[in-house]
């Protein structure tokens, strides 16, 4: 378990913050079933709902593992994502708050896209914007949606609005 970083969850139950559990193992199971080892009692919540993990690169992913009801990061429906420090997971109806603390989680580089969000598609609508969908191994990661005019950033920074790994960044 060395090299992991530590992993705090602040668990808010009906908008009130009831517990923080620490982890430092490499897997984090969430749901109702006694095996997780973040256990939460929300109704709404499947026995075994998501399971975190450390990747061998540092980062730190979470998983929908094909729960009822969905997963939410930062209030967007996922079913695969990587986690920052400060991002807020919805399982259920309960919130956790996910804090990545140690040498292990992962840092930004300066690979870093600007651009501005799409002007005019030409007749689709009246309500002009832009979708970005995020695949990772054929599989749909997140799909977000940014209104006209909106300045769009992907990349592996923390205040980008999309994130995309610095090895696919092409050395940029």
């Amino acid at each position: 378990m060395e090299n992991n970083p530590t992993i705090r969850i602040a668990v808010h139950e009906n908008g009130i913050l009831t517990r923080e559990e620490v982890f430092q193992q490499k897997a984090i199971r969430i749901g109702k079933s006694g095996q997780s080892h973040l256990r939460l009692s929300d109704g709404n919540v499947s026995r075994q709902h998501a399971v975190i993990e450390v990747l061998e690169s540092g980062d730190v992913r979470i998983t929908d593992l094909e729960s009822t009801n969905g997963t939410l990061l930062n209030g967007e429906k996922v079913s695969q994502a990587l986690l920052r420090s400060g991002d807020e997971v919805t399982v259920g109806t309960t919130k956790l708050v996910v804090t990545i603390e140690g040498l292990s989680a992962p840092k930004a580089s300066e690979a870093f896209y600007v651009a501005p969000a799409v002007k005019d598609v030409g007749g689709l609508s009246d309500h002009t914007a832009l979708e970005i969908a995020v695949l990772w191994n054929d599989e749909l990661v997140t799909v977000k949606h940014f209104k006209e005019g909106t300045k769009v950033t992907a990349g592996d920074r923390p205040e980008a609005d999309v994130f995309l790994p610095s090895e696919y960044l092409g050395g940029v």
